[in-house]
């Protein structure tokens, strides 16, 4: 009942003047800086309701965030799960608006989706402590904020200017003691990308259909286009990765039903494997009989018609995938992803430590609004 009452007296302190001095109190004049000029950016995007409706939110948010975590409610070792994807998402927004600040361009999808990660590890922690109305507030707050047509204009509309130079030199002060978690987020946010422009680098710069099939981008991309232009190749596709399964099983008791599932679906059916030649017609029939036998298949059964089947499907990777569009927008991908890690690398490697005092936010006379409708 007590803990009820706190919760009652905590919204309605946001809903005045004093409400402010929550913010301070737990999170410095940076922290209320970030509400204000996120609320100018709002009412630049939006209109003026809108962006004190979002403050609000976020106030009231802040307010039974900081009495669930005061009372015990929510514990540090309880919001362990939150942490990473909170932090990455602080990494990401600090290096987006650090590149933005400076004239250059951000990843806006990658901001986005950091939002939405973070969003998605906060809700479980506060939804089971507080009503339905509230909860909400965080969804409607970082859908609003995390959208990307509002993050593209935050960052590179120069309309936005102010607003951006704002939050950044806040977003500095308050996540500085974090500094070294927050560059650890960012060197492996940062690594982490590298890898997989190398890898997607690896598939377009010296396609093989071996190195498609191990991948798992590759895969899903040849496995697309067959599925759209070759119905044959599909089916090829999946015997090849039906038989690979196979080969897998370790345990050997296990073997005589998944041959059977690939002789039943494969080699039976009428024209549920396309004819690819003689020889591979008679290790089909050979690896049929094998199948039906009560003892356990050897692992290389279906291995001369796997053979014909990669063959096949060789082909058809070489003369037709490698000159598709498909294939094409998989190479803007990849340089587009190369751009990103680069971006990544760069930002790190000019990153410097800001010492007290260096990024004053002094409320000066470039932009100037009326706090009436806070």
């Amino acid at each position: 009942m007590l803990f009820k009452a706190k919760k009652y007296m905590a919204s309605k302190m946001t809903e005045t003047k004093s409400g402010r001095s929550l913010i301070v109190a737990h999170f410095g004049e940076a922290g209320e800086t970030i509400l204000t000029y996120l609320k100018y950016a709002a009412r630049k995007f939006s209109d003026k309701p809108t962006a004190r409706d979002l403050k609000k939110d976020m106030m009231k948010l802040i307010a039974k965030a900081v009495l669930l975590y005061t009372n015990k409610v929510v514990t540090a070792e309880g919001a362990t799960p939150a942490r990473g994807p909170t932090l990455a998402c602080m990494a990401c927004i600090g290096d987006a608006l650090e590149r933005a600040a400076g004239g250059g361009t951000c990843d806006v999808p990658a901001v986005a989706k950091s939002i939405k990660e973070a969003h998605d590890a906060l809700l479980p922690l506060l939804k089971p402590h507080v009503r339905e109305h509230n909860w909400t507030r965080l969804t409607r707050v970082l859908g609003y904020y995390g959208a990307e047509p509002f993050v593209d204009k935050l960052l590179h509309d120069a309309d936005y200017e102010v607003e951006r130079l704002k939050l950044c030199s806040a977003l500095k002060r308050l996540t500085r003691p974090f500094e070294t978690e927050l560059r650890a987020t960012s060197e492996f946010l940062a690594r982490q990308l590298r890898s997989r422009a190398d890898g997607l680098g690896a598939l377009v710069k010296g396609p093989t259909l071996a190195g498609f099939l191990k991948h798992d981008v590759g895969n899903n991309v040849f496995g697309k286009w067959l599925q759209e232009s070759d119905a044959a190749g599909l089916q090829l596709l999946e015997f090849a990765k039906a038989v690979e399964y196979y080969k897998s099983t370790a345990n050997a008791r296990l073997r005589p039903t998944r041959a059977a599932q690939i002789r039943d679906k494969f080699l039976d059916a009428d024209g549920a494997l396309p004819a690819l030649n003689d020889a591979s017609l008679a290790a089909a029939r050979r690896a049929s009989a094998l199948a039906t036998s009560s003892k356990p298949p050897p692992r290389d059964v279906f291995a001369d018609l796997e053979a014909a089947a990669l063959a096949r499907l060789g082909d058809k990777f070489k003369s037709s995938f490698v000159t598709s569009a498909v294939f094409a927008e998989l190479k803007k991908e990849h340089a587009a992803l190369e751009a990103r890690a680069a971006a990544a690398a760069r930002s790190l490697k000019n990153a410097k430590s800001i010492e007290p005092g260096d990024d004053d936010d002094d409320d000066d006379d470039t932009i100037h609004h009326s706090d009436e409708d806070d």
